[in-house]
């Protein structure tokens, strides 16, 4: 079984990212993330991009950081913000299933749980 996202979520994803400007290092940051998430969830690198630059932006809100403070940060307390933004992410795919069944919220589940352990151990 495959995960099912609305259509239309997965439009605005891209949308929104699309109407973002971004910095060179921020999208090749944001492209290398995707690439790990799009391994185990299937959507297009753009949604995925926007959901990524979603959660991060609502993680530093959060947590009351901005890029620049992130940067600075221990590799501990930026542990802290990846999960933070990590549980976004989660949330953020979470409602753009088209159903949220217990089939697809395992499977969902799953995937961000590979992803997110594939981060952990090229981040250490």
């Amino acid at each position: 079984m495959t995960l099912k996202f609305s259509r239309e979520q997965i439009e605005k994803a891209e949308k929104d990212f699309l109407n973002v400007r971004i910095d060179s290092n921020l999208n090749m940051a944001l492209d290398q993330m995707a690439e790990i998430y799009l391994k185990s969830i299937d959507i297009s690198r753009g949604a995925m991009k926007g959901y990524l630059l979603l959660s991060m932006r609502d993680a530093q809100n959060e947590l009351k950081l901005t890029t620049v403070d992130v940067q600075k940060l221990s590799s501990q307390e930026q542990k802290e913000v990846f999960d933070t933004s990590f549980r976004y992410l989660h949330k953020r795919l979470k409602f753009a299933l088209k159903t949220q069944d217990n089939a697809q919220l395992e499977i969902l589940n799953s995937a961000m749980d590979s992803a997110k352990n594939y981060l952990s151990q090229i981040r250490q």
